[in-house]
């Protein structure tokens, strides 16, 4: 064969690759920032519940984390983007390059929890389901961090404890109650993985 031939298809395969790469990197390192989020939300008393990777029917995405507990529900996004990162009017940029709208993401996350659980449970929808709250961790270890004006905090891996902590408790949250939404939740996660 042509060594030019093979030159050029080295070069296609090459510059393909690249980005296949990266996707994978990036996808390894969402998995590491998740699984540090779980293992540290594992810490808390068993009044919590946690669901990961939540995949809600008639949501596009993903939720990575739902944390049920005495303050209520909350959705968490989860990233481990290394680096300064910005966030000045609901508009990102990493290293100085723009990315989507995470904020707006873990809300739009946190309000088809909100009517996923409200559909399931109506008595609770002017309670415990009134507010479903979403926040942003940051979990790489070397990121700066710079919030001007966003939807939904963002916070440091090492700060979301403390966020947890000092919500106000909600005075109808039960265990037993928290359980029973937690199920749903990973009824629903559950099914949607099943074939139709």
């Amino acid at each position: 064969v042509n060594p030019l031939v093979g030159l050029v298809a080295g070069l296609a395969a090459g510059s393909m690759a690249g980005p296949a790469l990266g996707r994978l990197h990036h996808g390894r390192a969402g998995r590491s920032g998740e699984a540090s989020v779980t293992e540290l939300l594992g810490t808390l008393s068993d009044d919590y519940f946690l669901v990961n990777d939540l995949m809600l029917p008639y949501y596009r995405g993903n939720v990575d984390h739902v944390l049920i507990g005495p303050f209520g529900i909350m959705a968490i996004e989860t990233k481990r983007w290394g680096g300064s990162i910005r966030v000045r009017n609901n508009r990102w940029r990493v290293n100085g390059i723009p990315r989507g709208d995470v904020a707006r993401q873990v809300t739009e996350g946190a309000i088809a929890v909100k009517e996923f659980l409200c559909r399931a449970h109506p008595e609770l929808g002017r309670s415990l389901l009134r507010w479903v709250d979403g926040v942003v961790v940051l979990t790489h270890p070397l990121c700066r961090v710079k919030v001007d004006r966003s939807w939904a905090p963002v916070v440091r891996f090492s700060e979301l404890l403390s966020l947890i902590e000092a919500k106000p408790v909600r005075p109808r949250y039960t265990p037993a109650l928290g359980q029973m939404l937690a199920g749903v939740l990973s009824r629903s996660a559950r099914d949607s993985a099943l074939p139709a």
